[in-house]
């Protein structure tokens, strides 16, 4: 399978949330067969968000990130919610 994508670029204030989306069309897929996996890097560290539809800690913990996944004929959408937090920092 080759998937293509539209290029993405984001910015987010602090606090704000963030929708990523992996669209795609495909006569027949299975989410089983071919996971999607978001992936979060930190400088040199990886560290893998999800497996399939569920999400790995520390991200499950949080209620600050959700995976969807839907399918609509043969277009496909795999979305990763990430809601935004404000911190209030007193001196």
């Amino acid at each position: 399978m080759t998937l293509l994508s539209k290029s993405q670029f984001h910015v987010v204030d602090e606090g704000g949330s963030l929708r990523l989306e992996c669209a795609f069309r495909c006569t027949a897929y299975t989410l089983f067969d071919y996971p999607v996996i978001w992936r979060k890097q930190q400088l040199s560290e990886w560290t893998q968000i999800n497996v399939m539809g569920s999400l790995n800690e520390p991200f499950v913990s949080t209620d600050r990130v959700e995976v969807t996944f839907s399918n609509v004929s043969s277009r496909y959408l795999f979305e990763l919610n990430i809601v935004g937090q404000s911190l209030a920092y007193q001196r």
